[in-house]
């Protein structure tokens, strides 16, 4: 029988990088790091409402966050250089008594800590299982699994987190796979746009508190003639 411990990693996007806030012109790059900062809230709210599991945030050095102290007691901390692969540290560093692991990557929004005990829930299968959530163009946003090895990290990482590409790779038999659906990965323009529309949807509520939500929204009222 598989041990039921879980892992939770959380990704941070690099708040720093020139690139990132480059993709994302014409957004000005203090807004640009409002919105990531906006989106890793979000994400750490709903995390933090999550029992029962090990939470870990996962950050560059080169673009860490600013982790507020209320955070700071309830996750622990990974950092990384930009030289570092950070998944094969993961596999090194990754306990056996932790069976169970969800791998969040950096820029997703729409997880509410429902999905995230649902993907929890999955893993508990005796059988080796896999949950993939993933963007409506087909990126993966976050990975869920109970057989985590170094085989499964290499997919990851080559994969560039293209959803059909990680499939072709891992070509394993006897997995149980589950999917799903309707994510998003903010690192473009375009995405703020989706942004945007999903946030418009009452829907949005399940997995953005209104606090989070009003940030959001005054972030879109700057930007109103680029969302039309």
């Amino acid at each position: 029988m598989k041990n039921n411990k879980a892992y939770l990693y959380y990704f941070t996007a690099d708040f720093k990088s020139e690139k990132k806030l480059n993709d994302l012109s014409p957004i000005s790059e203090e807004h640009s790091k409002l919105l990531y900062t906006n989106i890793f809230n979000n994400a750490i709210e709903q995390i933090g409402n999550v029992d029962n599991i090990k939470k870990i945030i996962c950050f560059s050095v080169e673009g860490n966050p600013v982790i507020d102290e209320d955070i700071s007691s309830q996750f622990e901390f990974i950092n990384y250089t930009i030289e570092e692969n950070i998944y094969e540290k993961l596999f090194e560093i990754n306990s056996d008594d932790y069976g169970r692991n969800l791998l969040i990557f950096p820029n997703t929004i729409g997880f509410s800590s429902q999905d995230i005990k649902r993907v929890f829930d999955l893993l508990l299968d005796d059988g080796d299982a896999l949950v993939i959530g993933k963007t409506k163009d087909n990126r993966v946003c976050f990975i869920g699994t109970n057989f985590l090895d170094e085989q499964l990290i290499n997919h990851i990482s080559e994969s560039n987190f293209e959803f059909d590409d990680l499939l072709k790779r891992i070509k394993r038999k006897n997995v149980y796979y589950f999917v799903f659906n309707g994510y998003l990965s903010v690192n473009k323009l375009i995405d703020f746009k989706d942004l945007y529309i999903l946030l418009s949807n009452r829907e949005s509520e399940k997995f953005c508190s209104e606090n989070i939500h009003k940030e959001f929204t005054n972030l879109f009222i700057e930007y109103k003639e680029l969302l039309k």
